[in-house]
């Protein structure tokens, strides 16, 4: 019977609340038992806020009085009466009718009896509470500033973007904000309800946003929304680093493998030694591409951000061996290797050889006699690499701008500026730090450090 009698009054506080009316019901001493929905959007207040105030404090204060005498008025030969009143919200006066519940001193309910156009205006505010509700669910940044400045509303994305005490409902809207120029956006959208087309901005912390907006329209708030970018910005600047850099060092292998096939076409196929030479370069060649392939993809997936390097035992002075076989230098210039047999390191085997390889044609290309030498020994549990050369060296202002894409330190030959802004992208891609020390006429080395590890043998 209990459960019964549960259930009537939980389809009673549903059918209620479901209404178009304005209702309330008030305990005999004024105090607000419960609001429907459409009485709170008419009020503009939160049930949970006006649960427990008293109804006359929404009243407007030259009315107060004349309602409470209205209520003690109430009898049971009269329960029901009406008046006009305005209420604190917005000031406009409303007819009400008011009827005592039960006895004398009991509870008693208000009922909005000029109903089609508090229903309208109480629609209107459900809707736009209801929207609200939704905008703050975006998986975006969302921000609604209302028409004096101050703050109607912001998700949690939006807090966590532009600061929680700065976006507090009622406080004034500051005019910036980690880097975001909040009030010359809210300006331009408090101004009219014209949306204000995409901007991209960069905050402070570095990453980036597009910002759109809605202006302020029917007392309705103008709402900001702010779409982190960053991730969609890095996997565009990785692709188009993957491009230029494919570009720049695939051309080699390539140029030799096509070199290599024209002579063997050209009567070199009939030569069996220069066959077999120019077989085992096609070869070499072939492999070299499949490796700087895969460097470049690994590469572009870390600087996106969609997968690390996936680090292996790498025994270095092997890819050291491999990288002097084939680099070519001028006449009188000797290259060393200078790298116990047992020395390994923790790395991505084609990242760590490209890396390598580029720092080694670097300092062919500009060293003209002395030595190139390629270096890599433990110390203090860490593996030092250096490739060091007696070339022209580098001027101390060129330095700063030395691995930055396309930048080329004189005018002569014929390489893109790629070499080594890709060796200092594979060595960052590894966890360290490519690091230059150079002057005019002394050469220059460059050197990095990586986690070492040791071959054992049995």
């Amino acid at each position: 019977m209990a459960a019964d009698a549960s259930g009537r009054r939980e389809l009673l506080a549903r059918l209620l609340d479901e209404s178009t009316d304005a209702l309330f019901a008030l305990d005999g001493n004024g105090a607000i038992l419960f609001a429907n929905a459409a009485a709170a959007a008419l009020v503009a207040q939160e049930r949970s806020y006006l649960l427990g105030k008293p109804f006359p404090a929404l009243v407007a204060f030259d009315d107060r009085r004349d309602f409470r005498r209205l209520v003690s008025s109430l009898t049971a030969q009269e329960p029901c009466r009406s008046m006009t009143i305005r209420l604190t919200s917005d000031g406009t006066s409303w007819s009400v009718a008011v009827r005592r519940l039960g006895r004398e001193g009991g509870p008693f309910a208000v009922r909005i009896v000029d109903s089609k156009a508090a229903a309208d205006i109480a629609n209107e505010r459900l809707v736009g509470i209801e929207v609200e509700r939704t905008l703050l669910r975006l998986p975006q940044a969302v921000l609604g500033v209302a028409a004096d400045g101050t703050v109607a509303f912001a998700n949690e994305r939006a807090r966590r973007l532009l600061g929680e005490a700065q976006l507090r409902r009622g406080r004034p809207l500051p005019d910036e904000s980690h880097g975001v120029p909040l009030g010359l956006l809210v300006d331009r959208l408090l101004g009219g309800p014209s949306p204000m087309p995409p901007q991209l901005l960069e905050l402070s912390n570095g990453r980036s946003v597009r910002v759109t907006g809605t202006g302020a329209r029917g007392g309705a708030p103008a709402v900001l929304v702010f779409d982190d970018i960053s991730q969609h910005i890095a996997h565009a600047t990785a692709e188009r680093l993957f491009v230029q850099n494919a570009a720049h060092q695939l051309r080699t292998p390539l140029a030799g493998i096509t070199n290599a096939v024209e002579l063997l076409q050209a009567g070199a196929k009939e030569d069996p030694v220069a066959r077999d030479r120019f077989l085992a370069h096609l070869e070499r060649e072939t492999h070299r591409l499949t490796r700087l392939a895969r460097a470049l993809l690994v590469l572009a997936r870390a600087q996106a951000g969609v997968q690390p390097p996936r680090l292996d035992f790498v025994e270095v002075e092997p890819v050291l061996r491999r990288i002097t076989d084939r680099l070519e230098v001028r006449r009188g210039v000797t290259v060393h290797v200078s790298c116990a047999a047992n020395v390994a390191a923790f790395a991505e085997p084609d990242l760590l050889e490209e890396a390598l390889a580029a720092l080694a044609e670097n300092a062919a290309r500009y060293t003209t006699r002395g030595t190139i030498t390629l270096r890599a020994a433990r110390e203090d549990g860490a593996l030092d690499i250096e490739i060091e050369d007696s070339g022209a060296g580098i001027l101390p202002e060129h330095q700063e701008l030395l691995f930055d894409p396309f930048f080329r330190g004189t005018a002569d030959g014929d390489g893109f500026g790629l070499g080594l802004a890709i060796a200092a992208q594979a060595v960052a891609a590894l966890g360290a730090t490519l690091t230059v020390e150079s002057a005019p006429h002394r050469g220059s080395r460059f050197s990095f450090r990586l986690p070492a590890a040791e071959v054992v043998t049995a």
